[in-house]
């Protein structure tokens, strides 16, 4: 197995070495600071680029400069986009993403920020860019690079306590736990799981049906592989056809029967006027009150209209069997919330994980959302956490009256760090901010007015927050005892 080597100090260079033609099950690090991030998913042809946070990463980079100890960047997973860059036979996928010129500034400050002295990318293979475990180049050109020292299928970290023991945190991307994307052999070209197909024969072919959704749109066709999570995409499809229809019957039935009626009604009364002699009665009042009574007739229509949809969507989703999202989201991810307890509590192992020693932390992926929590396991505190995505997502807005949800985009560019301190081993999952604005239509707003989550300040773009902190003390922990966590911030997190 390759083992990483320090920088060379007097060239300033990262050693280069040879890769295997097949990853290694497992790399190892000890001490200093990791810090965890995946699913950035870098890369991508035209128009399915899903990347857009260089400036935030560079600024990760810059302050990790900052730290005095040693610092190993932990990648966990789907660094690359694989399955959306189109090359020529015998082309290298990776060096086309590296060299591009919408990526290249963002490797060349990795490659700095590798060649410092006790600095160290460590590079897990994700099933996006599973193609990294049976095609040598790849890895060859990145460790050739200095863009990453080690590739592996999973990692494994131990922090040293003050009194000389060990805590064990071990990573990997955790797409083995989805059957449609477990991957059984990292070596062999022709193994590709069905959600591989999936996104090669079906969404790349409908991404482009769509236009790429700009900086101020909510979301459009193109958008159909950043719903978060996946379950949500028959909601997501209903709610675009559902406030459509609500558009387009306000916009050429609605609004042009008001304006006529409008008219009508106020051509008939003026000839009544002129008619009579009552030409002192046309009056800015007497104006208004038709108005008025004509907006009042057209809400109570449009009421009745959207009543209507709305009974036969409730009555067509009973007759389908489509979960609430709020149930789709929970199913999902209790799904993996049991594969960490059964690894922390020693039930299982982990898929790419070498050994059965206990291990005190678990860390996944590719599920891109982001959490952190303890679990006590017979007297002592162990915890997990997923270290969400740097993609783009389009998210569930709550509702008023169960109407379909409405769905916006936002960006949680969370990673996890980890370090041993005098009261034991710190997690903490933090996020880089930055504000995406968007627009609404005139239905969507009206559907989530006040449900929808503010934006950040532009002003705090690219800082750091602290979601939630998990800490694992030297003692063990009493059984049946909790661990004192940040449990209403991680709850608000939770519900954003």
């Amino acid at each position: 197995m390759q083992q990483w080597r320090p920088a060379n100090h007097t060239t300033g260079h990262v050693p280069i070495g040879a890769i295997p033609p097949v990853v290694p099950m497992t790399a190892h690090g000890h001490d200093g600071l990791l810090v965890a991030l995946s699913d950035l998913h870098i890369g991508g042809d035209a128009g399915q680029e899903d990347f857009f946070c260089h400036e935030e990463y560079i600024a990760l980079l810059d302050d990790l400069d900052g730290t005095q100890e040693p610092v190993t960047l932990l990648i966990n997973g789907d660094f690359f986009e694989f399955l959306q860059v189109s090359v020529p036979h015998g082309v290298n996928r990776v060096q086309v993403i590296v060299e591009s010129s919408r990526h290249a500034p963002l490797f060349e400050r990795l490659r700095e920020w590798n060649a410092q002295p006790h600095h160290r990318t460590v590079y897990i293979v994700g099933n996006h860019d599973g193609e990294t475990g049976w095609n040598p180049a790849i890895g060859a050109y990145l460790i050739e690079q200095g863009i990453v020292h080690v590739i592996a299928l999973g990692y494994e970290h131990t922090f040293t306590t003050p009194e000389g023991e060990t805590r064990t945190l071990y990573a990997e991307h955790g797409n083995e736990e989805d059957a449609q994307n477990a991957i059984v052999d990292y070596g062999h070209p022709l193994v590709a799981p069905l959600g591989t197909f999936i996104v090669t024969q079906f969404v790349n072919r409908v991404e482009p049906l769509g236009r790429f959704a700009g900086p101020d749109d909510a979301t459009t066709l193109s958008d159909i592989d950043n719903i978060h999570p996946l379950e949500m995409v028959p909601w997501w499809l209903l709610s675009n056809y559902f406030y459509r229809q609500v558009r387009r019957l306000a916009a050429y039935v609605l609004i042009p029967a008001a304006l006529i009626l409008t008219t009508a009604r106020f051509l008939n009364d003026l000839i009544l006027w002129l008619t009579f002699g009552r030409v002192d009665e046309l009056s800015l009042y007497n104006l208004l009150r038709i108005v008025g009574f004509l907006l009042l007739d057209v809400s109570v229509v449009l009421g009745l209209v959207v009543l209507v949809l709305w009974r036969d969507f409730a009555r067509w989703r009973r007759r389908s069997g489509i979960d609430e999202p709020v149930k789709i989201a929970v199913a999902s991810q209790e799904h993996y919330h049991a594969s960490c307890r059964a690894f922390l509590n020693g039930v299982r192992r982990p898929s790419h994980r070498e050994h059965d020693t206990p291990m005190d932390v678990f860390l996944f992926g590719h599920n891109h959302i982001a959490e952190l929590r303890d679990f006590p396991v017979r007297g002592r505190r162990t915890a997990f956490g997923n270290t969400g995505t740097w993609m783009r997502k389009i998210v569930r807005v709550p509702t008023h009256g169960k109407l379909p949800p409405v769905f916006v985009p936002v960006y949680d560019l969370t990673y996890i760090t980890a370090r041993m301190t005098p009261a034991g081993l710190r997690l903490s999952l933090e996020r880089r901010v930055k504000p995406l604005p968007y627009r609404l239509r005139f239905a969507e707003r009206f559907a989530s007015a006040g449900r929808r989550p503010a934006l950040p300040p532009a002003s705090l773009r690219g800082k750091a927050q602290t979601i939630t902190r998990v800490t694992i003390p030297d003692t063990p922990t009493p059984t049946g005892a909790t661990v004192d966590t940040d449990a209403s911030t991680h709850a608000k997190y939770a519900r954003a």
